[in-house]
């Protein structure tokens, strides 16, 4: 009974997309819904990520990221969130990710 308890939660899904337009503010192009993961715990604050978070907002705001939840983990927080997402967002990301490797080395 609580294993079912437990698969029940994980199906919860908050939905970011009320209320925001389709239309990706950077690349002017339209975004689709897709659901991602929810991120529960401390994140690893490294270098890559705090240049990727510096990137994001002017970059690539909509590329799928996996959200971070905050740090309680508790069962009954959604495990996933329906964001819009944009296909340029994500093509720019890649292509950070590679120059980023490029300069600095692929993460272990």
């Amino acid at each position: 009974m609580v294993v079912l308890g437990i698969v029940g939660c994980a199906t919860k899904v908050a939905d970011h997309t009320k209320g925001r337009s389709s239309t990706c503010e950077v690349h002017e192009v339209a975004m689709e819904k897709k659901s991602l993961p929810i991120m529960y715990g401390l994140p690893d604050f490294n270098e890559r990520t705090r240049a990727r978070g510096a990137a994001t907002g002017k970059r690539f705001p909509h590329a799928g990221i996996p959200l971070e939840g905050g740090c309680l983990v508790d069962a009954k927080n959604p495990k996933e969130a329906l964001m819009l997402v944009c296909a340029e967002c994500q093509r720019e990301l890649r292509e950070w990710n590679e120059a980023y490797d490029k300069e600095h080395g692929a993460p272990r």
